[in-house]
C-alpha cells in the first residue's frame, strides 16, 4: 500500500514569518526602550565599536571632571587657610603699630609681644596643619601637583601652593641657604672632620650687630651645633643656632626671631637603578646629633617600605613622604635640625646617596665601601 506525506506550504511559510516578524517586533521594542539603534556586533560592527570608544571617553571625561571637583575643594581648604592667615597679619600689623606708639610703657609692648608671637604659633599650626585628604597644603609641599581632568594621558595641569609658614612670609634681616656635602667613600665622622665648614670648633662664633653697636656673640659649641652621637665632634645645625638666639634676652628685646627650616627633596628617583641591594645595605639616618634610623636591607628596599620604616623608627623626629611624583624620598625635621645619612654597601650592593639626601647625586656607595652625606637646613632671622 503507497505512504502519503502531507505537508501544508502555505501554513510552513506563514510560520516563517510569524517569526521573523516577531523577532524584527522584538529587536524594534527593544531599540525603542534601550534608545540604542546598535544593540550587537550584528547590527554594525564598525558602528559598535565606534560607540564603544566614544563611551570611554565619556567615562574618562566623568572622571575627570570629578577630579577637577576634587582639586577644587583642595584649593576652598587652601584658600579658606589663606584666609585666616590673612587676618592674622592685619592683626600683627595692628599691633606692631600700636606698640609703635611711645605713649606705651615697657609692659604694655611687651604684652604686644606676646600678642604677636602667639599670631605667628597661629599661623605656623595653620601653615603645618591645612591638609585634604592626608596632602598638606600650605607648608610648600603641595608643588607642581597634577591635576588629570581629561581623557588623554596628557590632559593634565599642575598646580602649585607656595609655602606660608611664618618663616616664609614678609621680609627678612638674614637668610642662608640650605647645604649639602657628600662622598661615596667616607664615613660621616671623617667626612665632617675633612669638611670644617660643616663643623663647630672652639674659636668659632656667630656675632650678631645692630644699628645702635649693640653686638651679641654666640661662640659656645651648643650654642651652634650638636655633638654627633657622643663623638666630640660638632655638627654645624641651623636649629641649635636658632634656639640660641631666641634664648637669648638681649636679643629677644632687640625683637629679633630665628626659624629653622630642613627640607630634603631625594635628587634621583628612589628606584632600581640609584639603589640596588644584591647581599646587604645598612642605612643610618642622624638629626641633629642623635641617630634615629639604622636598619640593614638585604633585599632592594621599595620608596614605600624605607618611608614606613623611618617614620615607625624615628617618633617624629625624621619625617618621610614622597615628593608629589611618587618616585623621590622626601625627609624633614621638626626644627629644622640638619639630617645626615651613612650607608655602608655589600661588596655587590650600590646606593646612590642623592637618592636619600638632596644634593647628594652622583655618589654612589658601593664594593663594601662607607659613604656619607649631611644637609644643613635654612637659618632665617627676623
Amino acid at each position: 500500500m503507497a505512504t502519503r506525506i502531507n505537508y501544508n506550504y502555505e501554513a510552513a511559510v506563514t510560520y516563517t514569518s510569524l517569526i521573523q516578524n516577531e523577532r524584527l517586533m522584538n529587536k524594534s521594542l527593544l531599540r525603542l526602550s534601550t534608545g540604542l539603534r546598535i544593540l550587537s556586533a550584528a547590527d554594525d560592527a564598525s558602528g559598535l565599536f565606534i560607540a564603544d570608544q566614544l563611551s570611554l571617553v565619556s567615562t574618562g571625561l566623568d572622571q575627570g571632571n570629578r577630579n577637577i571637583q576634587f582639586a577644587i575643594s583642595a584649593l576652598q581648604i587652601a584658600e579658606g587657610g589663606v584666609a585666616q592667615i590673612y587676618d592674622k597679619l592685619k592683626t600683627m600689623y595692628q599691633k606692631a603699630v600700636s606698640a609703635a606708639n611711645d605713649i606705651n610703657d615697657p609692659n604694655a609692648r611687651a604684652a604686644l609681644q606676646r600678642d604677636i608671637e602667639n599670631l605667628r604659633d597661629a599661623i605656623l599650626k595653620i601653615a603645618q596643619d591645612t591638609e585634604y585628604n592626608g596632602i598638606r597644603l600650605l607648608n610648600g609641599s603641595f608643588n607642581n601637583v597634577r591635576i588629570h581632568y581629561g581623557a588623554r594621558a596628557a590632559q593634565t595641569l599642575s598646580v602649585s601652593i607656595a609655602s606660608v609658614l611664618p618663616q616664609q612670609l614678609g621680609g627678612y634681616v638674614a637668610e642662608s641657604s640650605p647645604a649639602t656635602i657628600s662622598d661615596p667613600a667616607q664615613n660621616l665622622t671623617d667626612l665632617l672632620t675633612n669638611n670644617a665648614a660643616y663643623t663647630v670648633d672652639n674659636g668659632d662664633s656667630l656675632a650678631i650687630t645692630f644699628g645702635d653697636g649693640t653686638t651679641v656673640t654666640l661662640n659656645s659649641l651648643n650654642q651652634l651645633g650638636y655633638d654627633l652621637n657622643g663623638s666630640g665632634t660638632y655638627i654645624l645645625d641651623a636649629s641649635a643656632v636658632a634656639n640660641t638666639i631666641n634664648n637669648n634676652p638681649t636679643l629677644q628685646n632687640k625683637g629679633l626671631r630665628a626659624y629653622a627650616e630642613n627640607t630634603s627633596i631625594a635628587s634621583v628617583a628612589f628606584d632600581g637603578n640609584s639603589i640596588n641591594v644584591q647581599d646587604s645595605v645598612t642605612i643610618t639616618f642622624y638629626v641633629g646629633g642623635s641617630q634615629v634610623f639604622s636598619k640593614t636591607y638585604t633585599s632592594t628596599p621599595t620608596l614605600d617600605q624605607i618611608i614606613a620604616d623611618i617614620n615607625d623608627a624615628s617618633g617624629g623626629k625624621l619625617i618621610a613622604s614622597k615628593d608629589s611624583s611618587g618616585t623621590k624620598l622626601v625627609l624633614s625635621t621638626p626644627n629644622g635640625e640638619t639630617i645626615s645619612v651613612e650607608v655602608t654597601a655589600g661588596a655587590n650592593s650600590s646606593v646612590d646617596l642623592g637618592a636619600l639626601l638632596q644634593g647628594a647625586q652622583g655618589n654612589t656607595v658601593s664594593g663594601g665601601n662607607t659613604g656619607s652625606a649631611v644637609r644643613v637646613g635654612t637659618l632665617t632671622l627676623k
